[in-house]
């Protein structure tokens, strides 16, 4: 027993009432820096950093009055003067007469699992303030995280969305996909992202945007699956809006047009191919003033650099030629284009 102790990877150490060290084998050398020979003349005490010396000092009186704390997580320092987190278990040493004399304690080195957990912990809370509904769910669908995001999307609790499988969230019409998504995954396999649709608590529908992880176990088993989750219901709206907004531009019988501040053509409708006669395709490859009688050029490479400098001249009566060489007369009508 006594070798088993003596070449443990973890500190063993044996201190008596007044926390004088009695034992110190070779775990508590690596972990402490202190020689055997050093560390029988040192108190227990001395290899606790100055914030937590009223603990141990605490601990010292308790074990006098019998009392014990039997594991402990707390904070010692080091020979070289370094703080480093560790697991203290603690065993009451007695005498043959059963009288109390001292404690035995086992002390593990934690310090790079306590950065672990504190940067779980860091995760867990971007995780759980984010916006985005963040969510984890098994491979039948059962859910078993629920932030404060899907808290806001959805309507539904944590405490309702832990007793809910993720299909309870998703429209009729949509459940089918979803239960095929949620066997593809048994296969192993995973669509990484998805815009589809779900429903809230009070039955809305909301456009989602789906973005989905494999959960794996220590030896890389999959378990479930994490998905986070945006509401782009507006963007969607907007989207419309912009899809009837482009029909109606491409099916207008006048000629619409989008130029750069070179004059280089980057949309050409409908209209644009009945009045001029070149194709989408043509226009595209041209500059606007490709479409200028000779005798107006002067006048369209003038509007183009006042354009540059933000000057723009609303309306426009002038004059066009069509791949056909004709000369039409056009009423423009023109309207600045500016970025996000």
């Amino acid at each position: 027993m006594a070798t088993i102790i003596q070449d443990s990877n973890d500190a063993i150490t044996i201190q008596d009432l007044e926390g004088r060290i009695l034992a110190w084998n070779g775990g508590a050398e690596r972990i402490y820096g202190y020689s055997e020979s050093e560390a029988l003349q040192m108190n227990i005490v001395d290899t606790v950093p100055e914030s937590h010396q009223s603990e141990a000092m605490k601990f010292i009186a308790a074990l006098k009055g019998g009392d014990l704390v039997p594991s402990l997580e707390t904070k010692r320092k080091t020979k070289d003067g370094r703080i480093i987190d560790v697991w203290l278990t603690n065993t009451k040493l007695v005498d043959d007469q059963d009288k109390l004399t001292g404690v035995a304690t086992t002390g593990r080195d934690v310090t790079e699992q306590t950065k672990t957990l504190e940067k779980f912990r860091r995760m867990a809370t971007v995780i759980q303030d984010s916006n985005d509904a963040i969510t984890f769910q098994d491979l039948d669908g059962n859910i078993l995280a629920w932030n404060r995001g899907a808290e806001q999307i959805y309507g539904y609790s944590e405490a309702e969305a832990l007793r809910m499988n993720i299909v309870d969230t998703v429209p009729t019409e949509y459940q089918e996909e979803a239960r095929e998504f949620l066997l593809s995954l048994k296969r192993g396999e995973l669509v990484a992202t998805l815009e589809t649709k779900r429903k809230t608590k009070d039955g809305k529908i909301v456009d989602v945007w789906l973005t989905n992880t494999k959960l794996t176990d220590d030896k890389g088993k999959l378990t479930g699956i994490a998905t986070t989750e945006r509401d782009i219901s507006e963007r969607i709206g907007s989207l419309e809006k912009f899809r009837r907004m482009a029909t109606v531009i491409q099916d207008s019988n006048d000629a619409i047009t989008f130029q750069d501040l070179e004059g280089n053509i980057l949309a050409w409708n409908r209209g644009a191919e009945l009045l001029y006669g070149y194709s989408e395709a043509e226009a595209l490859s041209k500059n606007i003033v490709d479409t200028v009688p000779t005798e107006y050029q002067e006048e369209a490479r003038g509007f183009l650099a006042s354009l540059k400098r933000g000057e723009l001249v609303p309306t426009l009566d002038t004059k066009r030629k069509t791949k056909d060489g004709k000369i039409v007369d056009v009423w423009l009508t023109n309207t600045k284009l500016t970025d996000d």
